[in-house]
């Protein structure tokens, strides 16, 4: 599916053309009037932040990166007839009638996002796959803002790619399989893993315990042995990490 990405502009959704009565043009062409959002204002629509992305010729979707983000589809909605407010001053406005007119509709987009990203993020499994997507890159491809998509990666914990900053992508299954039984048995043998859901562990510390029982061939990482175990952290006291005893148990009947 091609998609162009279309900045809006200080000029776009200004009134005139002579105030329609019906498009001074000749031959006259039919009006396209745009809804503007209540989340949204004249100026959001005109900041670098947001744009239009036209997916096909009959569906673009309006994207905002004010606030949390906002996604919205543009629906035409054609009408023969409609009523146009157009300010003159700050105490006048005017009611223009006009024919033959068309609604752009801002629709909030029902998305399922954290379904869409993992779905893609499929596609992007470490380590076979070390580049990843960066947030830019999966903004484009589902057509929502940066920012929901930021925060669908935090809630998915999807797996920064260490050789990639700013890149994201899914963790094989196999390869943590293998490291969660190395942590779990570190967490078992380590004297310094054995409080670990009250004091805590030196985060540090206990991935050079990962990597001292590791061999060469399991290619794990530093940055791939601290991201699993923040997937079980609940907290940060100082230097010590606190695991939870729910999360690590899961992890142990999964792996």
């Amino acid at each position: 599916m091609s998609k162009r990405k279309h900045i809006l502009t200080e000029d776009t959704l200004k009134i005139p053309r002579t105030d329609f009565p019906s498009i001074s043009s000749k031959p006259p062409s039919p009006l396209l009037l745009f809804q503007l959002p209540p989340q949204l204002t004249l100026d959001d629509l005109s900041s670098d932040d947001t744009n239009i992305f036209i997916q096909d010729d009959n569906n673009c979707r309006l994207i905002s990166e004010k606030d949390n983000g906002y996604t919205f589809d543009l629906v035409k909605v054609e009408t023969s007839n409609s009523y146009v407010l157009v300010p003159e001053n700050q105490n006048e406005a005017r009611l223009l009638r006009e024919k033959n007119t068309f609604f752009l509709e801002c629709c909030p987009v029902q998305l399922n996002i954290d379904k869409d990203v993992r779905a893609v993020l499929r596609g992007h499994v470490y380590p076979d796959d070390k580049n990843g997507m960066t947030i830019s890159d999966l903004s484009y491809k589902l057509s929502c803002s940066k920012k929901q998509i930021q925060d669908s990666i935090n809630r998915i914990n999807a797996l920064p790619m260490p050789n990639n900053v700013g890149a994201y992508g899914l963790l094989s299954e196999e390869l943590e399989q293998n490291l969660w039984f190395l942590i779990t048995s570190v967490l078992a043998e380590w004297e310094g893993g054995k409080d670990y859901a009250v004091k805590g562990i030196n985060a540090e510390e206990m991935v050079e315990q990962v990597l001292m029982r590791s061999s060469h061939e399991d290619g794990f990482e530093k940055s791939i042995v601290h991201y699993c175990i923040r997937s079980c952290s609940k907290g940060i006291d100082g230097d010590r990490t606190i695991l939870s005893v729910d999360e690590v148990s899961t992890q142990l009947s999964m792996h």
